[in-house]
């Protein structure tokens, strides 16, 4: 996936100048921190977290974050969202852009996705919506400190009113005004501020699956790796729930390449380790077809004459009808040892 890379020496101000604001009494200030601090409450882990960097940070740091912070301020967004508490769809792709920036912080660069930074700019005041979403994204790097809550809170507001997901289609306000709105994921800001949030890890995973955005890649230099693919998704939910519905249920898993391989050295040893066990294969589809009986299966790459085998159902069809060569899958089933050139693979299902 085409991203924008932004080192943190390119985010720059963009000369705009501060909304002239109206003072509220001092009983209304109250009442909404009050308010705030108490919509706040299931974040106050991160909010804490990120008062912990800010106080390790050094003075030039420091420096660098308060200027980050007082051009944000002055950006016109700022005041509609932060000031002005507005929660309307014409913010959702500028969330959307920031939420989906978020899976590519390293330790000095983060990444725009080019799809969402192209939404944001076409839109109506799309320079400065484009430097919030910068400003936003590098104060959301752990060695900048992170976000500020009052950032936290408009990503809450606008959860509360469109959900943590969306997909393209209509919403109505509360004056019945249509409203076209693109798909949208904000489940990787709410992840990273929340990390063990059950309801948040499955939606995450949801909205991958519903195509509203897309794993970016494995990395070690990614901060947040459980945003950016699936396989260290899954290690990490094991962890933090191993009940989670999108873990694989399986005795083991292994790579096709390694499971023919093992037959192939020892096959009394093989059966002894895979043979009538659940395993969750990974490999690349080599061919899709049927067998004499009429059972589809799914070959995986192996080499000449070669293979690892996986017979399906016909349930499962309309699944298989969408694969094509070279697919790299994930494949769920009962190992049922070598025959000839082929290990087989029972009762299979698509994983992915």
């Amino acid at each position: 996936m085409k991203k924008f890379k932004y080192a943190l020496i390119c985010i720059v101000a963009l000369g705009i100048l501060g909304a002239i604001l109206r003072p509220k009494n001092n009983e209304n200030k109250s009442n909404e921190e009050e308010r705030k601090e108490t919509s706040l409450n299931q974040f106050s882990n991160y909010l804490s977290e990120v008062n912990k960097n800010i106080n390790q940070l050094s003075d030039e740091r420091k420096a660098g974050r308060e200027k980050y912070i007082s051009e944000l301020k002055q950006n016109p967004v700022y005041v509609k969202l932060v000031d002005e508490k507005v929660v309307s769809t014409e913010y959702l792709p500028l969330l959307n852009a920031i939420s989906s920036s978020l899976p590519t912080i390293t330790d000095k660069t983060f990444g725009i996705i080019e799809d969402a930074a192209k939404n944001v700019e076409s839109s109506t005041n799309g320079e400065d919506k484009m430097d919030f979403v910068v400003k936003a994204t590098a104060l959301a790097m752990p060695m900048n400190g992170g976000l500020p809550k009052e950032i936290v809170e408009v990503f809450n507001s606008y959860k509360k009113k469109y959900k943590i997901y969306g997909e393209d289609g209509v919403m109505f306000d509360d004056n019945k005004n249509r409203t076209e709105v693109n798909k949208f994921d904000l489940t990787p800001f709410f992840v990273m501020v929340d990390p063990t949030n059950e309801d948040y890890l499955n939606q995450l995973y949801e909205a991958k699956k519903k195509g509203l955005s897309s794993w970016i890649g494995s990395g070690d230099e990614y901060i947040y790796p459980y945003l950016t693919n699936k396989n260290d998704y899954i290690a990490y939910v094991k962890k933090v729930n191993p009940n989670n519905p999108y873990v694989p249920k399986v005795d083991l898993e292994i790579n096709a390449i390694d499971l023919f391989e093992a037959y192939e050295a020892n096959e009394v040893a093989a059966d002894e380790l895979y043979k009538d066990k659940k395993v969750l294969i990974e490999g690349v589809v080599g061919s899709i077809g049927k067998d004499i009986t009429n059972a589809p299966y799914v070959s995986l790459e192996i080499g000449y004459l070669k293979s690892v085998n996986c017979y399906f159902s016909d349930e499962n069809n309309k699944e298989l009808s969408k694969l094509i060569k070279g697919d790299r899958v994930q494949i769920i089933g009962k190992c049922g040892g070598l025959s000839l050139t082929s290990v087989i693979i029972k009762k299979c299902e698509l994983w992915e």
